[in-house]
């Protein structure tokens, strides 16, 4: 049954050449190596990481434990074992920054960057940072394995190390082998632009009209009646009318005649 594996996130530090055929008849090169390549702008420490190798349909995981820091846009040369021709066969490897002593195929093979020395599971284990399934292994990252290993040929990470779509066949191509280390060049991997949204705008405020004050009622006091007073009836004199003397009159006597 064959095993797809793809990584949720690209990591920064991933497996960038696999070769093989070291010491082998025909082989360009007299030991077996993996490179790891730091594609972040930090330095990445491997203390208690592991490269680990399985053979095509394989399930026994060999551990080569790492040490170090990995500077940014970095090699780190992993030495394995010669082939069945030995040291002879083939030209030096470069100085390797991690010696190891699996024996690897040259032409199939799976190969996994963890974040712990043990032996992992397979492509699905937790602890895997990066995979690399090539020629007819059984399990690799995306839709196929890496191809075109051989004796004389590597599988590369395209840009130098910086391309990683989760997709082994279309990530890594053969070639030559090429084995960089510590000390070769740095090849910073460009940062996608990170789209910057467009500034929201702020909509202008439109005032709010500003009621007028209202007036406060200035309080009329309350004219608070005065008591009046009801006047103390004044006693009226009531003058004593002064008696008019009614003259008496004298009754007339009645005019007597005068005798001559």
């Amino acid at each position: 049954m064959d095993w797809e594996k793809t990584l949720a996130q690209s990591p920064s530090m991933r497996i960038s050449q696999i070769y093989g055929g070291g010491g082998n008849s025909g082989a360009t090169l007299n030991s077996d190596f993996i490179e790891l390549f730091n594609a972040s702008a930090a330095p990445v420490d491997l203390a208690g990481w592991s490269v680990q190798y399985a053979a095509a349909d394989g399930t026994n995981w060999q551990v080569t434990p790492l040490s170090g820091q990995v500077a940014p846009g970095g090699y780190l040369l992993i030495k394995q074992a010669s082939g069945t021709g030995g040291s002879d066969a083939g030209t030096a490897l470069e100085t390797p920054n991690v010696v190891g002593a699996i024996a690897m195929s040259a032409t199939k093979g799976k190969v996994a960057l963890a974040s712990s020395t043990n032996p992992i599971n397979g492509s699905g284990d937790a602890n895997v940072v990066d995979f690399v399934g090539y020629g007819a292994a059984t399990e690799f990252e995306g839709g196929g394995a890496a191809g075109g290993a051989a004796n004389s040929a590597a599988v590369f990470r395209s840009g130098s190390g910086c391309t990683d779509t989760d997709q082994n066949q279309s990530d890594f191509s053969a070639g030559a082998p090429q084995p960089r280390n510590s000390a070769s060049p740095a090849v910073p991997c460009a940062v996608a632009p990170t789209d910057t949204p467009l500034p929201t705008e702020t909509p202008t405020a439109i005032p709010t009209d500003t009621p007028l004050p209202t007036e406060t009622p200035t309080e009329i006091p309350t004219t608070t009646p005065t008591e009046t007073l009801m006047p103390t009836d004044t006693s009226t004199i009531t003058p004593t009318m002064t008696p008019t003397i009614a003259p008496t009159i004298s009754p007339l006597l009645p005019r007597l005649p005068l005798h001559r």
